[in-house]
């Protein structure tokens, strides 16, 4: 009952202030959205990058196919200009076996396929491809949900069949059954065969194709965009690594990866690169959430200020009849965290719609910024914790001043 009746007496505040309450509204909802926000990018894009990348990532190597402008030229260190990417060839599997007989069947490569739309009765949307070898799937952890994986006649056939993850299937089938279904991709038309476990970062439309059909069918070339390298746990990650871009330096008589044409990484340093990325857009919505959280702040020190002004015969009538400095004092520290609480809530239903925004329209790293958002109970709590803080801290000052009152200051209002 007595949290009611604070709860009312924030409400009369509030009324009563209506134009300094809008003001502070304003700033504690943008404070507590940006740093909701913030906080849910960075937990939800780490948590899609694990999941995405999966449990063996840790122990995989990656080597992509890339060109750069490099500042010197590797052969007579002058000035140097675009360096051209190295174009790989399904050849690359049996040269690193050959050198390292080990890595035999734990090398994958894939093929990116341009994206195009994909209509499916009146549905029609983007939708993105790769074509990849028959070890891919395992090596990538990719569980059927049902249908299969690809026979060795549709590799051999070169054929038009497609696996689908969970967002295509969302996408075009509901609780319809894909399976057989056909559908037009690059202007050839596809069967669907197979159909992934649907996790939770499924959010854009992915297919998988043969790599056979996708570069002698769709691409007519037999280059690949990039490949993987699983290692065994007990490795040396670092030194595989190192041993791999000497060999490949080596082959494509190169000096340095600075200028190679092609990188080296492993998840580690993937995942500390994309660490990087977010921390620019984190710092900047950390800034302007505590930014906008001061200005709130202190709008919301200036209501309660004036509202023990304008209450100085309550609050006088209160102590009159046995109330003590630390119940007034209680009672205003709770009206002003009741005012930040209120707007906290709405600022954090606003999050969870930039939320669905970034799930929806920027995790898509073919269209998108590749990130994912994500609300967790910690966030939940984090959230709860910044907003009893901030009533706390900017309700101190008029809260005390309240307490301080005396008889002869509730004479003056009448």
């Amino acid at each position: 009952m007595r949290f009611l009746s604070y709860f009312l007496d924030a409400r009369k505040t509030i009324m009563a202030n209506k134009m300094r309450s809008w003001l502070s509204t304003l700033w504690i909802i943008i404070g507590m959205t940006s740093v909701v926000v913030m906080m849910a990018i960075g937990h939800g894009t780490e948590k899609s990058i694990t999941e995405t990348l999966g449990e063996f990532a840790k122990n995989k190597i990656s080597i992509s196919s890339e060109g750069d402008f490099s500042s010197r030229d590797e052969n007579n260190d002058k000035p140097g200009g675009y360096v051209q990417k190295v174009t790989f060839t399904k050849t690359i599997v049996p040269y690193i076996e050959h050198y390292f007989p080990e890595l035999s069947w734990r090398i994958s490569y894939q093929i990116n396929v341009p994206g195009g739309t994909v209509k499916i009765g009146k549905k029609s949307e983007e939708v993105s491809a790769v074509g990849v070898p028959p070890i891919w799937f395992e090596l990538n952890e990719k569980k059927l949900e049902e249908g299969s994986f690809f026979s060795k006649a549709h590799y051999e056939e070169k054929a038009s069949v497609a696996v689908i993850n969970g967002g295509f299937r969302d996408t075009f089938f509901k609780t319809k059954d894909p399976l057989g279904k056909k559908f037009i991709f690059n202007k050839k038309e596809f069967t669907i065969v197979g159909v992934l476990k649907k996790t939770e970062f499924d959010r854009w439309n992915q297919i998988y194709i043969p790599d056979t059909t996708a570069a002698e069918r769709i691409l007519h070339k037999n280059a690949i965009d990039s490949f993987d390298v699983l290692l065994d746990p007990q490795d040396d990650n670092k030194l595989r690594q190192n041993k791999l871009a000497y060999l490949l330096l080596k082959k494509y008589n190169k000096t340095s990866l600075t200028n190679a044409g092609f990188n080296v990484s492993s998840f580690a340093e993937q995942q500390e690169e994309m660490k990087k990325s977010l921390q620019g857009m984190k710092m900047f919505l950390l800034a302007m959430g505590a930014i906008s959280l001061l200005v709130g702040g202190i709008w919301v020190m200036n209501i309660m200020i004036v509202s023990v002004t304008e209450r100085t015969r309550e609050i006088w009538i209160r102590k009159a009849i046995g109330a003590l400095n630390k119940d007034i004092i209680v009672q205003f520290l709770v009206e002003s965290v009741v005012i930040t609480l209120i707007w906290g809530v709405v600022a954090f239903l606003l999050s969870y719609g930039i939320v669905y925004f970034v799930n929806k329209f920027l995790s898509d790293p073919t269209q998108g910024l590749g990130l994912s958002a994500e609300i967790d109970q910690n966030i939940m709590m984090m959230t709860f914790f910044i907003t009893t803080c901030t009533g706390i801290i900017f309700g101190i000052l008029p809260a005390r001043k309240a307490a301080k009152l005396k008889p002869i200051d509730a004479l003056r209002f009448e």
